[in-house]
């Protein structure tokens, strides 16, 4: 409730100071300078975050049921695993104390006018981050179950014993079939949570490629005293955008695509037990209820997340920048034959977050 609290109160002041910084102004024009672009990441960010807060907390007993099943599914490991962190944690870390570098930049670079407005933003901003790393949490616990299972398929094919071999066949499908539950609740849990996540990356990647390409380096809107925190800020802020949305798809397409390799393992266990009718029964039955049900993990069905929705997200980006830049040339032919000596309005940033005009 006190993030909640936080989130709306980040969302009041930012509407309060975005409409002040419209008041300093004479017309909206967004051919002139950065201004529309600022805003409207400054606004997405202050309006999805207490969302996605305000969802995961109508929905906190699905929330808590996800973290049980979490809970059981980290009591059934079957194998120790490393203590020593894997390369992909270590990519977590690095990306998370790049986004503390990019507070201290800010912080040291640019002055802070507004702090009751630059820390609540900023917790908002990392509200997305925090969601991403927790659905990659839940697909890492899936994918070393799903991996458990596969290995243990593997280890029954030199299992002597028929009634062992048989329980633990019983067991590795009901486990499985578990799992897919699992799947199946989590993406409808957070799922919605997801589409208005990714809805953010979405925004907040096309306006900073429009800043990136079109203000900083075409139209060079900033003055030379900010440019290089404009550049420095921008890469920043682009590896951030892109790193936890790659972050997010692969996670969620690994814990699938070993999901998917059981049906390897039961075939090739099958044609191993050919003599054991019972044990062929079970695995007749366990592959059946394997094809039965698509293991993905979906945002409120409308699409699956994995690394195919990277290039996806290439071309969404890319199509409407192109329409942003179309919209902004004419924009630009306009402002070129009605006043050839004001075609561009340099940004001096004084503050943050470089809207207000002093």
């Amino acid at each position: 409730m006190a993030q909640l609290t936080l989130q709306t109160w980040t969302f009041v002041r930012m509407c309060f100071y975005l409409g002040k910084t419209l008041a300093q102004r004479q017309g909206l024009d967004c051919s002139k300078d950065n201004y529309c672009s600022v805003f409207g990441m400054l606004l997405t960010h202050s309006i999805i975050s207490p969302i996605v807060v305000s969802l995961v907390l109508v929905r906190l007993p699905r929330s808590v049921q996800v973290l049980n099943m979490t809970g059981r599914m980290l009591l059934r490991c079957r194998y120790p695993r490393r203590w020593w962190l894997s390369p992909s944690a270590y990519a977590v870390l690095v990306f998370s104390l790049l986004i503390v570098f990019k507070l201290v930049h800010t912080v040291v670079n640019i002055p802070q006018k507004y702090p009751d407005l630059y820390y609540p933003y900023f917790t908002a901003y990392m509200v997305p981050v925090l969601f991403i790393n927790l659905v990659g949490v839940l697909c890492v616990v899936t994918q070393h179950s799903y991996e458990d299972i596969n290995r243990e398929l593997e280890e029954l094919c030199y299992v002597s014993s028929k009634t062992e071999r048989l329980i633990r066949l019983n067991a590795l499908m009901n486990d499985h079939w578990f799992l897919d539950d699992f799947m199946e609740t989590m993406s409808n849990t957070f799922g919605t949570e997801l589409v208005f996540t990714i809805m953010d990356i979405y925004v907040q990647l096309l306006l900073l490629v429009y800043v990136i390409i079109w203000d900083t380096v075409v139209r060079r809107v900033f003055d030379d005293n900010a440019t290089l925190f404009v550049y420095i800020s921008g890469i920043i802020e682009f590896v951030i955008i892109v790193g936890k949305f790659v972050y997010l798809c692969y996670r969620c397409d690994s814990s699938v695509k070993e999901g998917k390799r059981i049906i390897f393992h039961l075939k090739h266990l099958s044609s191993k037990l050919s003599n054991d009718m019972n044990s062929q029964t079970v695995l007749r039955l366990f592959t059946l209820r394997v094809n039965s049900r698509s293991i993905q993990v979906t945002a409120s069905g409308f699409f699956d997340i994995n690394l195919s929705l990277l290039f996806a997200t290439a071309g969404v980006v890319l199509i409407y920048f192109l329409v942003l830049v179309q919209f902004q040339i004419e924009g630009h032919k306009q402002m070129l034959e009605s006043n050839a000596s004001n075609v561009t309005v340099e940004v001096a940033c004084d503050s943050w977050p470089c809207l207000e005009r002093f």
